[in-house]
């Protein structure tokens, strides 16, 4: 076989679907041991699109690189495929095999935490060497990583000399794809830096189907959080007509929900200093979706919590756009980030905007307020390690993790390990395994304690399967929660460590 010039993929836990179970694809983060991480992975994600050649649906980065070479090289030219079958597609022709990345070494904040700081090998890591692995030693093509994760390989390029990778891409490629391909098959350097920030009106439309119906709205931020990846990038607002037709090609897949994807939603076209929300913006881009043939469901994927403090009717309204009520709850993923209004001030003073930091607790105690009683689930992130971060600001964020809990809100909080990004990527990663100490481990013990309560609560109306398999996941997600928490109780007191009483 000829073969195609250029043949994209991704590792297997990108095209899982995870029995569409909220966060389930975090699940890809615990270590691979020979038996938890496949048992895991077998009972929640039995579905996968990497038993397909062609890939009917493929992540959203991945979809957006395949639009701009098809547009720049040829449609003919470029094929997207399932890892498992990415040999057939490779031959003489073939100049590039790329692929798309998310964890690819496990050094993203929700593997290092899993793995404590990488003392294990997260299952991200685990897929993504075995994908590499199976190419063919005796090759006349390169192989190029990409996607949200390739920044990773700069901070261990040994690893991607052993993996055998000829060329880090990093950066958007939405305008210079052709370019950049041109570059590799000449011999670019092995890390390529494309500093380049495309107008939305030259981010093209997806040319297939994407996972988990994932369709992007805007890019970039602008708060000025120094550890943010995404604050580094010019916000941009794509054009409606654009959304339009990768919301078709999602509704033509067969998906009649929407998962409306931006670094922020409550920044969408925002134009006031303070940032506080275009509600006007916000709502005429819900109902525009919720307007599409075919289209029954929509939630953004992130949002900041200030915004919803500063504007509560914001939140109302949208609830009526997207049908939100007791039985359809409406998702979201806000970055808690610390309960510390003094480490909020040094590290992320824009983060409480229109607020001040000395505000921050309570921005973010209303803010969850507001999204119950308007049936939104906050699963919430916050960072362990951050630099100036003491004691005082862990307690603090301790007790504002009760404050919530004892108001009886709904909601979930990840503690997640400081990775050095953007501003901050001359500090150093936070050393889960060296760098705990009394204080984290409670603020540790106290989330995974609240989430728990959270699995009782609402796993049982939040997993997509039938009877006999919702029990039995819902069985082991009680028992392996509670079993975790045992274990957890366990290596604290080792270390000499007593649970907070609060």
């Amino acid at each position: 076989m000829d073969g195609y010039e250029i043949v994209l993929t991704a590792d297997e836990t990108l095209l899982a679907e995870y029995r569409n179970i909220p966060l389930g694809p975090f699940l890809s983060c615990i270590p691979s041991d020979p038996i938890l991480s496949r048992a895991v992975h077998h009972l929640i994600s039995p579905k996968s699109h990497a038993n397909e050649e062609f890939l009917s649906l493929a992540p959203l980065g991945l979809r957006k690189f395949e639009s701009a070479l098809a547009r720049d090289l040829g449609k003919d030219k470029v094929a997207v495929v399932s890892p498992k079958f990415i040999k057939k597609f490779i031959g003489e022709k073939t100049k590039v095999v790329g692929i798309h990345s998310m964890d690819p070494i496990g050094l993203g904040p929700v593997s290092t935490m899993f793995t404590m700081g990488g003392k294990y090998t997260p299952y991200t890591k685990y897929m993504t060497e075995k994908l590499l692995m199976q190419l063919p030693e005796d090759r006349n093509f390169k192989v190029v990583i990409g996607g949200p994760g390739s920044w990773q390989f700069e901070y261990k390029t040994e690893v991607a000399k052993q993996w055998g990778i000829d060329h880090i891409v990093i950066g958007e490629c939405d305008r210079k794809a052709g370019e950049v391909m041109e570059q590799i098959i000449d011999g670019a350097s092995t890390v390529i830096k494309i500093r380049d920030c495309p107008p939305a009106e030259e981010i093209p439309p997806n040319l297939g189907a994407t996972m988990f119906s994932m369709v992007e709205v805007m890019r970039g931020c602008g708060r000025g959080c120094k550890f943010c990846q995404p604050n580094l990038r010019k916000a941009r607002y794509i054009p409606h007509e654009i959304v339009r037709k990768d919301i078709e090609k999602n509704v033509k897949a067969g998906f009649s929900y929407v998962w409306v994807h931006s670094d922020d939603i409550f920044l969408y076209k925002v134009e006031s200093k303070e940032l506080y929300p275009n509600r006007e913006a916000i709502e005429e881009l819900f109902s525009f979706i919720m307007n599409i043939e075919g289209v029954k469901k929509a939630n953004p994927t992130h949002g900041s919590l200030a915004p919803i403090a500063a504007d509560p009717e914001l939140i109302t309204s949208l609830t009526k756009i997207l049908g939100g009520n007791k039985n359809n709850w409406i998702g979201i993923q806000p970055g808690f980030e610390t309960g510390s209004n003094i480490l909020i001030e040094k590290t992320m003073p824009r983060k409480a905007l229109p607020f001040s930091p000395s505000e921050w607790e309570n921005v973010v105690f209303n803010a969850v307020k507001k999204l119950n009683e308007n049936y939104w689930l906050p699963a919430m992130t916050l960072i362990i390690g951050l630099p100036k971060e003491t004691e005082e600001d862990v307690i603090d964020t301790i007790n504002l993790v009760k404050r919530l809990e004892n108001a009886g809100f709904l909601f979930i909080v990840a503690p997640l390990a400081f990775v050095p990004l953007a501003a901050w990527r001359n500090e150093q990663f936070f050393d889960v395994e060296k760098e705990i100490d009394e204080a984290r481990f409670n603020l540790i013990y106290y989330c995974w304690r609240h989430t728990i309560i959270e699995i009782d609560r609402l796993l049982p109306r939040l997993t997509s399967v039938g009877p006999f398999m919702k029990y039995m996941i819902n069985f082991i997600a009680k028992f392996g929660s509670r079993a975790m928490l045992k274990r957890m109780e366990k290596w604290g007191k080792k270390q000499g460590y007593k649970i907070m009483r609060l």
